[in-house]
């Protein structure tokens, strides 16, 4: 081999190679060009005629390309009878071998690339060597590359990990863990669907609670008895499973495919327990590229599938606190309620006009549960005020009138004594004050009242005027609307005024006003 030679192929390796390390990042078919790059740079070299080459990316797909025209072998040569020399045979082989490189290349035990390059003639001694180092070149080329793509692996698994216990640490609504969570398991084990299936308590059954996809409306209709299809008998066994090939499984349902114009090629599933009892699965399925998953992707889900079981019983736990605390809130509020006869079921329409506003004002969940407590409690205040006055069956003069104008102060100082209430002390202590700055205690206005505030004003309001009294009629629901609407500007903020009308108009209002109301605006 002459020196120009080894030096131009010291120089294409390096090319290749530098090209390879230093890019950001690489993707297989990236691999794949920089392998036929060093090929076509190899030619001047070493001839070749073909080269036919199949690589394996970390996901378990195989990607083929062909370049040039490979000699055809003895048996596809068209019209030219098979010779049957035992030894004119052999010589054919072994002068064939000598003009056909294979290339393979293993990686953790598993064959990742198969290559063939079809030479021009078969190479001289004085090639040889630079055939040999072809192929060793080839081979760190493409284990290099695969070190870089299966550390970009898991980078980004490591990236979706990250999001996935932010996920689990920052939100206890169970709805909000269990559809966030499962995007980020189908990220982390790279699968185009994923599925959360909780047992049902009464009826023994798996229900889909999560179905990521286009088709999770009809899956959701869809129900599996234990040992019924591969999640069930997940569900029954407590084990976790992997398939690569669903349909030649025994487990597999199609009958849920074909309900729903669905092919499942293949599926990670596994089971969710608490506390050694299960109580639903996890199903991880298709993975992407018409990959396949493997061993790893397997013990992965299964470790999330732990993480989600705990997230959730923990969810399940604040919740129940959470609604133990209203529920204790509202049997304080109603026994204070009680005290005015005239006023009866005001607390709960005022909670639920609360909320329906709130619907089209864009609040988070945890800002709605503020305002649900404070609308609940916004009349605490009551307590301090004298039957005498709560009982009038007439108008209260003005010096009872700055009496009950103390509540909202009053019920602030019972409030604040509890930490955990802190949150709704505006909605008490500000839902009397006006737009304008002519409300009270503290003749707030504009910016200066918070948004709980101003939206409990209009409920109270509302149904205040709505409300029948001893010495007055109630004002029927649309005059109520008009009445709203009029003091839009002055005594209530305009864009909440605009999310009351839209409620109103949109038959939010009277639902709650004729009792037909939806679960969403339910204490």
């Amino acid at each position: 081999m002459r020196k120009s030679e080894m030096r131009m192929y010291n120089q294409e390796f390096q090319k290749v190679m530098n090209d390879l390390i230093l890019r950001p990042s690489i993707g297989i078919k990236d691999l794949f060009f920089l392998l036929g790059r060093y090929l076509e740079g190899m030619k001047k070299i070493v001839p070749w005629q073909a080269f036919e080459m199949d690589l394996q990316s970390p996901d378990g797909i195989w990607i083929t390309r062909k370049k040039g025209k490979r000699p055809l072998k003895d048996s596809e040569k068209k019209g030219e009878k098979k010779k049957k020399n035992d030894e004119f045979q052999k010589a054919v082989k072994s002068k064939k071998e000598k003009k056909e490189i294979q290339i393979d290349v293993s990686f953790e035990k598993e064959k990742i690339l198969d290559c063939t390059l079809f030479l021009e003639e078969s190479p001289g001694s004085h090639a040889l060597k630079i055939v040999n180092e072809m192929k060793a070149d080839i081979q760190l080329l493409v284990m290099q590359g695969y070190k870089i793509l299966s550390n970009q692996g898991k980078v980004l698994q490591r990236n979706q990990l990250a999001k996935f216990s932010s996920i689990l640490n920052s939100m206890l609504e169970p709805k909000e863990i269990q559809r966030q969570a499962m995007e980020a398991i189908i990220n982390v084990v790279n699968s185009e669907v994923g599925s959360l299936l909780l047992l049902d308590g009464t009826t023994g059954e798996l229900k889909f609670e999560v179905a990521l996809g286009d088709k999770e409306e009809q899956i959701k209709e869809i129900t599996l008895k234990k040992g019924e299809g591969i999640a069930g008998w997940v569900a029954l066994h407590g084990k976790a499973v992997l398939i690569n090939d669903c349909r030649h499984d025994r487990r597999f349902a199609s009958s849920v495919d074909q309900k729903i114009a669905f092919a499942t090629r293949n599926m990670i599933c596994v089971p969710v327990k608490v506390k050694n009892k299960i109580i639903g699965v996890l199903q991880a399925i298709n993975k992407k590229n018409n990959g396949k998953f493997n061993k790893d992707d397997l013990k992965l889900l299964a470790s999330l599938s732990e993480q989600v079981a705990i997230a959730l019983e923990n969810a399940r736990l604040f919740n129940e606190l959470q609604q133990l605390f209203v529920d204790s809130a509202q049997a304080l509020a109603e026994a204070i309620e009680k005290r005015d006869p005239y006023t009866g079921g005001h607390i709960w329409r005022v909670v639920n006009y609360s909320l329906a506003i709130a619907n089209y004002l864009g609040m988070s969940p945890e800002e709605i549960f503020c305002l649900k407590l404070s609308a609940i409690l916004h009349d605490i205040g009551k307590i301090g005020i004298d039957d005498h006055i709560l009982r009038k069956p007439a108008p209260l003069d003005h010096s009872e009138f700055e009496i009950i104008q103390k509540h909202p102060a009053l019920g602030a100082e019972i409030i604040k004594r509890i930490k955990k209430l802190e949150e709704i002390l505006p909605g008490v202590l500000y839902h009397h004050e006006r737009y304008d700055g002519k409300g009270y205690p503290y003749k707030l206005k504009g910016k200066e009242i918070p948004l709980i505030a101003k939206i409990i004003a209009i409920a109270d309001t509302f149904d205040a005027i709505c409300s029948s009294r001893p010495y007055r009629l109630g004002l029927t629901a649309q005059k109520g609307k008009q009445e709203i609407l009029r003091c839009s500007g002055t005594q209530f903020d305009p864009s909440v005024v605009k999310a009351f009308i839209k409620a109103f108009d949109r038959g939010d209002i009277t639902d709650i006003i004729e009792g037909r109301y939806s679960a969403a605006h339910q204490l």
